[in-house]
């Protein structure tokens, strides 16, 4: 008998339901690729409740026991994992899903410094792409196709990777279908504000962060459908639907 600490509760939709520990979204129904150019895009986020992203030491920090089981449970049902390098460099975490499996890692930087020899059972060359920018150098192009297949792109005018395009990539290229985006915040709000993000899955842990970032910034109101909502002790998982999800060009 799994104990009451450990519990479960799902709010909505009712009735309400009394559910064992890693239980979040185990029985999620996600639509297949409704874009014909792109694939299904879900962002999994963990945010205070004033809002604020991680600490210093990445998600985990401010994540419990049962956030990192849902977060296994939820990559279940996705083809991928895209997080930025920041992201790469301080959540030091598994990349597998509740059942073992090895999701395909999808890594994005400028600068090339990533740390994917410290987890190599996870982080392999048959499953992990990187998207750099055209200026990375040559020899570290060469020490990341050691680890990784390496797929180079001209830059937009900031500076950043088009991440439409990397998304269209990752679909025509590598036949991915769901796509979870682990963030962190400035990957969150570009797939938001581009119109490339289909749900928002976001843990609200019970805390308060000083001199926080947000999860997640968009230059306009966006509008959000609740499709679920569970309690774990004071921690809230909601899961939402992202209404304005047409994609929009970041030329």
């Amino acid at each position: 008998m799994t104990s009451s600490a450990s519990r479960i509760l799902r709010l909505y939709p009712p009735p309400e339901t009394l559910l064992g520990a890693g239980s979040v979204y185990e029985d999620l129904h996600l639509c297949g690729s409704k874009h014909l150019d792109r694939p299904y895009v879900a962002i999994n986020a963990v945010s205070s409740v004033n809002g604020g992203a991680a600490l210093s030491g990445g998600g985990s920090s401010i994540a419990s026991r049962i956030d990192r089981l849902t977060m296994r449970t939820l990559r279940s049902h996705f083809d991928a994992v895209l997080v930025g390098a920041n992201t790469l460099r301080s959540e030091r975490v598994s990349f597998l899903d509740s059942r073992d499996r090895r999701l395909l890692l999808v890594v994005l930087t400028t600068t090339g410094e990533l740390p994917l020899e410290v987890n190599p059972g996870d982080c392999v060359a048959s499953n992990t792409i990187i998207f750099a920018p055209d200026s990375l150098p040559v020899a570290k192009r060469q020490e990341l196709s050691h680890l990784a297949s390496i797929s180079i792109l001209r830059p937009l005018r900031d500076g950043t990777l088009n991440v439409q395009r990397i998304l269209q990539t990752l679909k025509s290229r590598y036949g991915v279908q769901r796509l979870l985006a682990e963030g962190g915040p400035s990957l969150n709000s570009r797939l938001v504000s581009g119109g490339l993000a289909d749900e928002l899955f976001l843990t609200l842990a019970p805390t308060l962060l000083p001199k926080h970032a947000p999860i997640l910034s968009t230059p306009r109101r966006e509008t959000l459908k609740l499709i679920s909502t569970h309690l774990a002790d004071s921690e809230l998982y909601l899961r939402y639907a992202i209404a304005r999800s047409t994609s929009q060009s970041q030329e």
